[in-house]
């Protein structure tokens, strides 16, 4: 036998919470649970986790002088690192130059529907699955997340640059799935440049409304930049003081990145007062406050419901640099949601501009289904209108059908003054404005029947002291 000169290295595979749930704490059983039949260490049918959790008392420390906290601040440190290089050599790897070519009969798949992601703990998913999405990706989705990589490698290395990316496409583009890969992407690499314990935020997700805000796992625009309610068609923009905007400051210290989904809703006035608020947020006089920004949407689609398109800049703000104009531009245009069906893509593209042919109108209106029974039937589904007027008289039509069956009833809000003199009283009644415009959208009542179904069209902060309703 000879006897080394230098110590063994003792080396193992290592798990992380995210690759491999089981063997990681399985690994820490093992190494920190003392036992002599290695058969004995789980019950029947328990998860390691479980016995993980059920024998905490029982772990041994490496060092007596090695706190639970502190191992367990290490052990997170490095899963960050992990995590972070999975990332950078995932989309090193996304080189579209060697993109490989799909065999006949093979398919990406590339859907919302199946992306992981978990609803408790919807920042964190496996390494597995976010390579898994990385390998789904279509040479112009790769190309785009490219991009994406070396912005933050740019910033990384404290590189003086900014992107500012508009990226657009048709229904089933996969622009939902690409964002939420690109957020989850943001973190790993940005995770390891700052303590854990500080429970940092590098990424902001948002869009206009909390339906497409919940899409995204994101917030709505107006809670993060705390943007004005809409009185008499206009916006007015106030600046934020004092412990406020210390809050924010703290809050938005780490966040280099902003992605806003369904940008065609945002007005280019909205538009400008983000830019103003992330100027005073990372007190920066840069656009945005040198913040990287990437909007997702389709112009094609819902117009902003106040102000100006986010690509029309008012006349009366030509003084200043044109917002819009300083995005670079990307469009998707390979369809992965029907990609065996080139003939109802075709169809779908054309529907998108407005110019249906007769052969594709007749093909849309083969595959129209209107169910004549059940709850979905024809008078029950919901229905779309093009104006509020027509979804009013709409909704008016049934509940007079729903009163008939159900008891009805009027629920009046309860205005109260924000005027110094008369904080928390009632307004006269000759102060209140009669058009809702002018209310912020609120309704003076609300008529609501036993069966009825609703939909909340209103997202406003309860700490501000206004609601959420909408009939």
């Amino acid at each position: 036998m000879r006897v080394r000169n230098r110590p063994a290295v003792l080396r193992t595979r290592y798990y992380t919470i995210n690759s491999d749930k089981e063997a990681y704490y399985y690994s820490l059983i093992v190494c920190h649970v003392p036992f002599r039949n290695e058969s004995e260490l789980l019950f029947e049918n328990e998860t390691t986790e479980d016995c993980f959790i059920r024998r905490q008392r029982d772990l041994r420390p490496l060092q007596g002088n090695v706190s639970a906290e502190q191992f367990n601040h290490a052990e997170l440190i490095i899963q960050q690192a992990v995590a972070h290089a999975t990332a950078l050599n995932a989309a090193r790897e996304t080189d579209v130059g060697n993109a490989p070519m799909l065999c006949v009969g093979e398919q990406i798949i590339n859907d919302d529907d199946n992306f992981c992601e978990d609803m408790e703990e919807r920042s964190v998913m496996s390494d597995e699955c976010f390579l898994g999405s990385i390998r789904g990706l279509n040479i112009q989705q790769k190309d785009l997340f490219q991009k994406v990589t070396t912005a933050i490698e740019n910033d990384l290395h404290t590189q003086e640059s900014q992107l500012l990316l508009f990226i657009t496409g048709g229904a089933g583009s996969g622009k939902s799935f690409l964002l939420k890969l690109i957020v989850e992407h943001i973190k790993r690499c940005y995770a390891p440049t700052v303590d854990i314990l500080l429970k940092p935020n590098f990424v902001e997700v948002g869009s206009l409304t909390g339906v497409a805000a919940r899409q995204i796992f994101g917030k709505t625009l107006h809670s993060i930049f705390m943007l004005p309610i809409e009185k008499k068609n206009t916006m007015t923009y106030k600046k934020i003081t004092g412990q406020r905007l210390e809050n924010e400051r703290r809050k938005w210290r780490y966040i280099n990145w902003l992605i806003i989904d369904e940008i065609s809703m945002v007005s280019y006035e909205n538009l400008r007062i983000i830019h103003l608020r992330l100027q005073e947020y990372k007190n920066n006089d840069k656009l945005f406050g040198g913040v990287n920004i990437l909007v997702f949407g389709d112009i094609f689609q819902l117009p902003p419901v106040k102000g100006h398109w986010c690509f029309v800049q008012p006349p009366w703000f030509s003084a200043e640099v044109n917002l819009w104009q300083q995005f670079s531009f990307c469009e998707l245009t390979i369809n992965m949601r029907q990609r065996n069906d080139s003939e109802f893509i075709d169809l779908l593209n054309s529907l998108r501009v407005g110019e249906l042919t007769t052969a594709q109108l007749e093909l849309l209106c083969e595959r129209r289904h209107v169910p004549l029974n059940g709850e979905f039937a024809d008078g029950v589904a919901v229905r779309i209108f093009p104006t509020l007027r027509q979804v009013d008289d709409y909704n008016d039509k049934m509940s007079k059908e729903n009163a008939k069956l159900h008891r009805t009833y009027r629920i009046n809000a309860m205005d109260e003054s924000r005027e110094v003199a008369t904080y928390g009283k009632k307004p006269p009644e000759n102060v209140i404005p009669k058009d809702v415009n002018n209310c912020g959208g609120f309704l003076p009542s609300l008529k609501i029947g036993v069966e009825s179904r609703v939909m909340l069209r209103r997202n406003i902060a309860v700490s501000e002291g206004e609601i959420t309703c909408e009939k």
